[in-house]
C-alpha cells in the first residue's frame, strides 16, 4: 500500500518527512504533520483518517544521476490500522527506479525507431544510465500495457487486480487520468494514438515533461499514475 504526495520530490523527501534518525526520545505532537496526508485514502478500508508514524522502511531509489537508499515514512489508518507507505511523486511503488530514468530511456527508444536495443543501451550507458536490454524492453512493454487500459491494476505493484478487490486498492486507469487532465485544460485534443505507448508519451508531452505529469497525478489522485504493469512477483 502507498500514497504519493505532490509536494514531495525524492531529493527533498528527507527534509520534509525525516529519515528516522532523530526520533529517539522525541515526543511527537499529535497531528503536527498529518495535514500532509490530506486527500489520501486507506487502500484497505477507504478511510481518510491517516496519521504519520515514527517508522520508516528502506528502499533503493534510482535517480537520473545516482542511486541511494531512501527511507520511506509510514502512515497508519486509524480505522483499520493498516500501514501505508508515503512516497515522493517521482517514485514508482514496487520498483527501485524513478520515473525520470524510465521515461528518458523510453523516449530515447521512441525517437530512434531504427536503432537496435544494443545500440540504445550503449548510448544510454554513455549518458550515465546503467540500463540493460531486458530492462528497457520490459519498461516499454509495461508502459504500453498501461496506456492501453486493458487491465484493472493493483496500485502497489501494478499487477492485475482480482474482481473482489476493493476500489481503493486499485490504480486509477490511464483513461481516467487523461479525462482529469482534459478537464483541467492540460490536454486539449480528444484525438489520441491507438498504441498505448504512444498514448502515454503524447500525454507526457502535453504536460511538457514527466515530472509535471506525475506531480499532477499525485495532486489529483495521490497515486503514481505512471506505475505500469509488471509480472506477478509470485
Amino acid at each position: 500500500m502507498m500514497h504519493v504526495l505532490p509536494t514531495v520530490h525524492s531529493t527533498t523527501y528527507c527534509q520534509i518527512l525525516g529519515d528516522g534518525e532523530d526520533v529517539e526520545g522525541r515526543t511527537r505532537v499529535e497531528g503536527e504533520e498529518d495535514h500532509i496526508l490530506d486527500g489520501c485514502r486507506c487502500a484497505r478500508c477507504g478511510s481518510q483518517d491517516l496519521k504519520l508514524m515514527n517508522s520508516w522502511v528502506d528502499r533503493w531509489f534510482w535517480g537520473p544521476r545516482e542511486t541511494w537508499r531512501l527511507k520511506v515514512r509510514l502512515a497508519r489508518c486509524q480505522k483499520c490500522k493498516a500501514r501505508e507507505r508515503i512516497l515522493p511523486f517521482d517514485a514508482l511503488p514496487g520498483k527501485q527506479v524513478g520515473v525520470d530514468v524510465v521515461f528518458t530511456c523510453i523516449e530515447e527508444a521512441q525517437n530512434r525507431p531504427g536503432a537496435t536495443f544494443v545500440q540504445l543501451v550503449e548510448d544510454l550507458i554513455e549518458k550515465g544510465i546503467e540500463v540493460s536490454r531486458q530492462l528497457l524492453a520490459s519498461w516499454i512493454a509495461g508502459v504500453r500495457a498501461r496506456g492501453d487500459d486493458l487491465f484493472q491494476l493493483l496500485r502497489h505493484r501494478a499487477i492485475q487486480a482480482p474482481k473482489y478487490c476493493a476500489v481503493t486498492r486499485r490504480l486509477v486507469s490511464f483513461s481516467r487520468f487523461r479525462e482529469t487532465a482534459r478537464e483541467s485544460g492540460v490536454l486539449r485534443s480528444n484525438a489520441c494514438p491507438k498504441d498505448g505507448l504512444s498514448l502515454v508519451l503524447e500525454t507526457i508531452r502535453a504536460f511538457i515533461n514527466v515530472e509535471s505529469l506525475v506531480r499532477f497525478g499525485a495532486e489529483k489522485f495521490r497515486q503514481a499514475v505512471l506505475l505500469f504493469r509488471c509480472p506477478h512477483p509470485g
